[in-house]
């Protein structure tokens, strides 16, 4: 938490942009703190309401105790949740939408963020057009395996893009990002934009 936190001050020093917070798999207590102590503006949760199966066991539902420590802290930060993971199970093996629709409306999430089967792994636009469909009002984020090429089959569903693998060299995983892919995708991204009369933003 030490380290977490005095890494986001400098960052939060340097940019003008909302920052937000990830710690560990799904530390939303850190993650909150972290923000309250920088004012970060969000915290992103992996696993909010639904308990489900990784690698490293079982991780269990967390929202009632991350809505309890934010209002404790009188924190104002978003809470950004993940359903369906990627790497994870759920053990209720129900559609995404329904998932959303309980992080949405029982966990009180500010946004959903919906990824792929594992990190750089695409994510299937049938689950964003399906949540899309089920909670038109919610901030949604497309959390893995974006690019330059597929950009535009989740643009116009989406509200916000996680993006790291996709601007990394070869498209890898554990390889740095290129600059070449930043700009290409950067430029795609404008080009876009133009397009768009109403394009959504999380944050006023």
């Amino acid at each position: 938490m030490a380290a977490m936190t005095y890494i986001s001050k400098d960052i939060k020093d340097e940019v003008d942009v909302p920052i937000g917070l990830c710690v560990l798999q799904s530390d939303a207590i850190s993650s909150i703190a972290i923000a309250k102590a920088v004012q970060g503006a969000f915290v992103r949760v992996p696993y909010y309401t639904e308990t489900s199966v990784v690698d490293a066991g079982t991780m269990e539902s967390i929202a009632a105790a991350t809505l309890r420590y934010r209002k404790f802290l009188d924190a104002n930060v978003k809470i950004f949740a993940d359903v369906h993971i990627k790497h994870s199970y759920p053990l209720m093996q129900r559609p995404i939408e329904y998932a959303a629709e309980d992080s949405f409306h029982r966990g009180l999430a500010d946004a959903i963020i919906i990824t792929g089967r594992k990190t750089g792994g695409n994510t299937d636009p049938d689950d964003i057009r399906r949540v899309r469909e089920a909670l038109p009002e919610v901030p949604l984020v497309v959390g893995s395996g974006v690019n330059e090429e597929n950009v535009e089959n989740y643009i116009s569903m989406v509200d916000a893009i996680i993006i790291a693998t996709g601007l990394n060299y070869a498209g890898k995983v554990e390889a740095g990002p290129d600059p070449e892919r930043v700009r290409n995708f950067m430029k795609k991204m404008k080009e876009l934009r133009k397009k768009s009369e109403n394009y959504p933003v999380l944050f006023e």
